[in-house]
């Protein structure tokens, strides 16, 4: 209560751009592509496997991919139930 959290909530839109491959955490994977653009920031490009896994997400490049600097999965371990 003295330190109270004032979080800011931004409304955005999500759209499909596709499926593709894209090779992180040492394998192939397929993968589901979006746009998220919310307002006062540039938009991001995210993907996803076709399980919902996040693969990756960066800055969206001109030719809406993956900018070469984005957050990644860097390790999958697979298990049974996955």
């Amino acid at each position: 209560m003295a330190d109270p959290i004032f979080p800011t909530v931004l409304t955005g839109h999500w759209k499909y751009l596709g499926h593709e491959q894209l090779s992180v955490a040492g394998r192939t994977w397929e993968a589901d592509k979006f746009e998220l653009k919310v307002a006062t920031v540039p938009p991001y490009i995210v993907c996803t496997s076709t399980e919902g896994l996040l693969l990756s997400f960066s800055l969206e490049s001109k030719n809406k991919a993956c900018s070469d600097e984005r957050m990644g999965l860097v390790r999958f371990q697979q298990w049974e139930k996955f």
